[in-house]
């Protein structure tokens, strides 16, 4: 079925960031679709919207989140060299959120690799996005987060920065995606009738 798209108009006082610092984008698969903070500018609504729910029960829900497309900016502080990351299908909170949650597992599952392990310690899989052949995204932690900087980006970089394309434009169902390596409840059903018939008819288990 075909989805509605809401234009927005990005010159909306409404839309306008609290700041244009670098806010965090924190790694968090618990978040299992990205969330997009104040750091994060919006292109386009889907015209859908969603109730969010916390990590428990008591802390209640947010109605009425809509689903966007949305854009970031990152530079490397070193080399000045920045991107422009669009990110299809997130929840946009905008100002009411001073960082954004990113899923890593979400832009994986658009292609990209993407390395959370602070203790991994293969110089191949060091943290962080990797965009191509020669440029990846850095990430840091503190404590227990994992996160890398981003910031509403301007009219300018917009327009002179390389955009990457983060995440599909694909309808987003966290509870639909099979995994590489996951259950499925297929695969679930199948084991537990395997060992129903285990010793009654062992060459067909077999």
């Amino acid at each position: 079925m075909e989805r509605s798209i809401k234009r927005v108009k990005v010159d909306d006082q409404s839309l306008l960031p609290i700041s244009m610092e670098n806010a965090r984008s924190e790694l968090d698969s618990r978040a299992d679709t990205i969330c997009a903070g104040l750091n994060c500018r919006l292109i386009h609504y889907t015209g859908q919207e969603c109730t969010v729910s916390g990590f428990h029960t008591k802390l209640g829900a947010v109605d009425k989140v809509p689903i966007a497309t949305v854009a970031t900016a990152w530079s490397d502080e070193h080399t000045g060299q920045g991107f422009i990351l669009i990110m299809h299908e997130v929840l946009f909170f905008g100002n009411d959120l001073d960082h954004s949650l990113i899923n890593p597992n979400q832009i994986r599952h658009n292609g990209f690799q993407v390395f959370d392990n602070p203790y991994e310690t293969d110089p191949n899989r060091q943290m962080g996005i990797v965009i191509n052949d020669t440029d990846r995204i850095p990430f840091q932690s503190l404590g227990t987060t994992v996160y890398f900087n981003t910031r509403f980006p301007n009219d300018y970089e917009m327009e002179t920065y390389p955009h990457v394309v983060l995440t599909c434009e694909a309808p987003w169902d966290p509870s639909g995606i099979a995994m590489p390596g996951g259950l499925t409840q297929d695969r679930f059903v199948q084991k537990v009738q395997s060992l129903q018939f285990h010793g009654t008819n062992r060459h067909h288990h077999m």
